[in-house]
């Protein structure tokens, strides 16, 4: 886009992953909505494995063929209508396995494991309303709230429950395959921490303990390591992951596993899209992440811990089954996944703080302000980008005023701008 702004050289350009509805992807989400009405023989293709299809088709409904303008007659036509396309399936079958329903699939022994698990489900049920005892119906519609409702749920909060890592050490001794993954997916490096010294003793060969056997396991894979022969069990590796974590200390996870052995990857959600890790046949999901809440009062950002939605949880199962048969198990009710979580997780422009966003597109909003005088930018676009107010208010879902006012006062407040105003200049620190 830099080096070429109306793409002429291209006639395809494809965003993917674009589910994950960051601030910067939102943003390049309108330039490409911009662009296109520029250059209308360039193709956009927007994909990913749960895209809220009718909302983008909506949003570059605009953009029809032939471009934006007006037609000879001085009308303009209508715009073309967007159909989404659902390109197949994954290959294996994944077996969604809720909280209530882990007795029917799993030997929950007595203890800590237990004892979380009961814990769990009466809190559950009580917030489901009476206290009532028994397996999930499965019979919920599906829907979940409004996606742009709420970023965690009113009536339960998330927390991870007390002998979670105990029942997951459980589960994942049960789950085990040799030459296979599972993943944890966990809220943040804290509980990634906690779970990795809970789940430690599983490990039956540390790094520090590797030997030149590693190397003849990985040569045949007939042979089995040490320890497993007799019991026909399966080796432990267990792996935290996050970005906090050194690069290094991570790479042997991408790794395809030996034989008898599984590789146990405790994980945030980075393990969700943005990485691929090898023979995945399983996962666990806590159905929670940690991100970044803005306090339009308090002026500051906080990290804290929400409730996924449920098309977080399903991109979460998809990293099982695509080699092999999958089961994905989420510690949460079936009730709760189907009633109470959202759909879709809000776009980050709806809870961040837009002080940097603002800049930008105040920046944008000038460059695009010079094209339009050099005759790059056709009269007609379907578009009101002459403030960065009013740019803003051109992505897929805009920022809330209140919002974006609180964001030019605190630029003027701290400089970065030289009044609180829509045409107040950027100050060297602005740019900074």
């Amino acid at each position: 886009v830099v080096s070429d702004p109306l793409l002429c050289r291209y006639n395809t350009v494809i965003l993917d992953e674009v589910h994950e509805r960051s601030v910067d992807a939102d943003l390049l989400t309108m330039l490409m909505k911009l662009l296109m009405q520029c250059s209308p023989k360039v193709r956009l293709v927007v994909m990913s494995a749960t895209l809220q299809a009718h909302l983008f088709a909506q949003y570059f409904s605009v953009v029809e063929e032939g471009g934006s303008m007006a037609s000879r007659g001085g009308r303009r036509p209508p715009p073309a209508e967007v159909k989404p396309i659902f390109v197949g399936v994954r290959t294996y079958p994944v077996q969604e396995i809720f909280l209530d329903e882990l007795d029917d699939h799993f030997t929950i022994k007595g203890g800590f494991a237990r004892a979380g698990l009961d814990k769990a489900l009466n809190e559950f049920w009580k917030m489901e309303g009476g206290g009532r005892k028994g397996k999930g119906t499965g019979k919920g519609k599906g829907k979940g709230k409004d996606s742009g409702s709420a970023s965690g749920f009113r009536r339960m909060e998330p927390q991870i429950t007390q002998g979670f890592d105990e029942l997951c050490k459980e589960l994942i001794q049960q789950m085990a395959r040799e030459k296979c993954t599972l993943i944890v997916f966990l809220p943040g490096i804290a509980d990634i921490t906690s779970f990795y010294e809970c789940m430690a003793p599983l490990d039956t060969s540390r790094a520090d303990r590797r030997s030149s056997l590693e190397t003849s396991w990985r040569d045949n894979d007939d042979v089995r390591p040490s320890g497993n022969n007799s019991t026909g069990e399966v080796a432990l590796r267990i792996y935290p992951m996050h970005s906090l974590i050194p690069r290094e200390e991570q790479e042997e996870v991408f790794n395809a596993p030996l034989a008898g052995v599984c590789h146990v990857v405790l994980a945030s959600n980075i393990a969700e899209s943005s990485l691929t890790l090898p023979s995945v046949c399983g996962i666990i999901d806590l159905a929670m992440r940690r991100s970044i809440q803005y306090d339009t009062r308090r002026l500051m950002s906080c990290l804290v811990t929400t409730w996924c939605s449920q098309s977080s949880c399903k991109q979460r199962s998809g990293r099982s089954g695509r080699t092999m048969p999958g089961r994905a198990v989420r510690l949460i009710t079936r009730s709760f996944f189907e009633s109470e979580m959202v759909e879709f997780d809000p776009p980050e422009m709806l809870n961040a703080p837009l002080t940097k966003l603002y800049l930008q597109a105040k920046q944008l909003t000038s460059k695009l302000e010079n094209m339009w005088e050099k005759g790059l930018i056709p009269d007609g676009i379907e578009m009101d980008l002459s403030t960065p107010t009013k740019l803003l208010g051109e992505v897929v879902q805009p920022p809330s005023t209140t919002l974006v006012e609180a964001a030019i006062r605190e630029l003027a407040d701290v400089g970065c701008i030289n009044r609180a105003s829509e045409d107040a200049l950027i100050t060297p620190l602005g740019y900074i």
